[in-house]
């Protein structure tokens, strides 16, 4: 229901293009003009690309839990699309709160009033898509996404061996003294 809410909202902006379950508009079909087929969950790949054509990409999460966050902001960002996203307030720890809207159901007007400005005022949309998405760069990488040796020094998958105990439980404590 809060994404139908949401596509009536930002159908109040502008035309908007539909995909997924979301339906909305229960007010105004009119207002869609083209219903897209979002990919499924292992075809990401097709959902960054359909998200290419558009400035943003309405991306809300199934549920509002603590550390849980999907893919699909990441599809967002990756397709050059500003990521209007709803979820865990978690998401400000990794990515950085300028370079996309946080959609607040219980108090969308701000994400709201943002779009409408965005749309207005293309030097600040600009603006806003070249902020860097991490929230603390090369750190946010490390802490999140190094799962591979090659990305961020392995430190993530490093300590989560730790934890699990394949890996020496000094070093997840060293990491854990030292990255604080």
């Amino acid at each position: 229901q809060y994404r139908d809410e949401a596509f009536d909202n930002f159908a109040e902006i502008s035309v908007v293009h539909q995909g997924g379950p979301c339906w909305g508009l229960k007010k105004d079909r009119s207002k869609v003009v083209k219903m897209i087929k979002m990919g499924k969950r292992e075809g990401s790949n097709e959902n960054r690309n359909l998200y290419h054509q558009y400035r943003f990409a309405l991306v809300m999460e199934n549920s509002n839990a603590d550390g849980y966050i999907s893919e699909k902001i990441l599809n967002a960002f990756l397709a050059g699309s500003i990521p209007i996203w709803f979820g865990t307030t978690d998401i400000f720890a990794i990515f950085n709160p300028d370079a996309f809207i946080y959609y607040d159901i219980n108090n969308p007007q701000p994400a709201i009033d943002r779009v409408a400005y965005l749309e207005q005022n293309r030097t600040a949309y600009r603006s806003m898509l070249s902020k860097p998405i991490l929230a603390d760069g090369e750190r946010s990488l490390e802490q999140w996404f190094s799962f591979s040796d090659d990305i961020g020094n392995g430190i993530l998958k490093r300590r989560i061996r730790s934890m699990l105990g394949y890996e020496s439980r000094m070093y997840h404590h060293g990491l854990l003294n030292t990255r604080s």
